[in-house]
């Protein structure tokens, strides 16, 4: 997603929140069809980093101008992507499933 977001930010951001919420889903957590229930659990288990979730489904679902383009700027969007890494870093450690 990283190195697509230089040719689509857009387009990177929404991928980001839909990988999030594939793998929060198999890590037992809410179905991502149902994000307000997925946010809630995940605010529980991952407090320090759920907000770079909230921040790229946020942008990813920010409403577009007439021209197509997100109303959310570049700048806005790559701090999304940048927070959001680290919710992933966490669902995907592997070590940390060990622990649970």
């Amino acid at each position: 997603m990283q190195e697509h977001f230089v040719e689509s930010p857009r387009g990177a951001v929404t991928e980001a929140d839909r990988l999030l919420a594939e793998l929060a889903t198999l890590r037992g957590f809410p179905d991502g069809e149902h994000y307000d229930d997925q946010l809630a659990a995940l605010s529980v288990h991952h407090a320090d980093h759920v907000h770079g979730y909230r921040s790229v489904h946020r942008v990813a679902y920010a409403p577009t101008g007439a021209d197509g383009d997100s109303r959310a700027g570049t700048e806005e969007m790559r701090e999304a992507l940048i927070e959001a890494r680290k919710l992933f870093e966490d669902l995907a450690d592997t070590h940390q499933l060990q622990r649970s």
